[in-house]
């Protein structure tokens, strides 16, 4: 599964070492309004925080996984991602 971690989530190189050992390949972006360091289509998971301000969400058309660094779901068309069964979590309790 491929796993794109925008610089919205400070993971470090263990992090990304612990994802690779569960499968992911795993991409970063620093900026989430850069381009993709791989196609729109090619995104399966994603750890960000205003990534679809950016993006057109629709464009992920592979997308399963949101996992989001706030609380709030307010920068992710949430229609959208549960009209095409993304699973979104927020970061809910972690501060």
């Amino acid at each position: 599964m491929n796993l794109l971690i925008t610089g919205a989530w400070k993971c470090t190189e263990s992090d990304i070492a612990h994802f690779k050992a569960l499968g992911y390949s795993v991409y970063f972006m620093q900026n989430e309004t850069d381009e993709l360091p791989l196609s729109y289509e090619e995104v399966e998971a994603v750890i960000c925080n205003g990534l679809f301000v950016y993006h057109d969400i629709s464009k992920f058309t592979n997308l399963r996984l949101i996992q989001l660094t706030s609380a709030g779901f307010d920068r992710v068309p949430m229609e959208y991602a549960d009209a095409n069964n993304i699973v979104v979590h927020n970061a809910k309790g972690v501060y």
